[in-house]
């Protein structure tokens, strides 16, 4: 039988998922962040900041930190994103982070590529909503239509990273 996007267990946790931090987080500053797009009027108070990355020597030099061998399948879709000290995320889908996500995604990863204490996301686990506290490096896999946000920053500024493919 073969595992399809409603089959995924609800929430997993990857630890270690990205080697060099400090590497990955001076790429992730480097990048051209553009403002993500306005969804709502609570949005636009949000100080927040996305990029994807098409495939190329940015997007290799990040994909080379990341121990792919854990994920299930390799990933069609990488982006970044910049929360400044007080920046949030409305609550959303793991898939809507990710451009052409409408694309069929078996499966999304964010990993926080910073650590507060302070500082995480909210995420649906299949029974009930869970706070994940920043820890840098530590990947957590959903399904593509897993509801999540991201609380005021409270600590440094914070970076994140999302992966989205199909199985393998």
């Amino acid at each position: 039988m073969s595992l399809t996007a409603n089959t995924l267990p609800p929430l997993v946790l990857r630890p270690g998922l990205v080697r060099e931090s400090a590497t990955v987080i001076e790429l992730a500053r480097a990048a051209p962040y553009t403002p993500v797009a306005d969804t709502g009027a609570l949005e636009t108070l949000s100080d927040q900041h996305g990029v994807s990355l098409p495939e190329g020597p940015e997007r290799d030099a990040l994909t080379a930190r990341i121990d792919v061998g854990v994920l299930p399948g390799e990933p069609l879709r990488i982006a970044l994103h910049r929360y400044s000290p007080g920046g949030y995320a409305l609550p959303h889908r793991l898939r809507d982070r990710l451009p052409g996500a409408s694309d069929g995604l078996a499966w999304v990863v964010v990993c926080t590529l910073t650590g507060a204490a302070l500082d995480g996301c909210t995420v649906w686990d299949g029974e009930r909503f869970v706070r994940v506290a920043d820890e840098p490096g530590l990947g957590l896999q959903a399904r593509p239509d897993t509801w999540c946000w991201t609380s005021p920053v409270l600590g440094d500024t914070r970076y994140t990273l999302t992966l989205g493919g199909r199985r393998a």
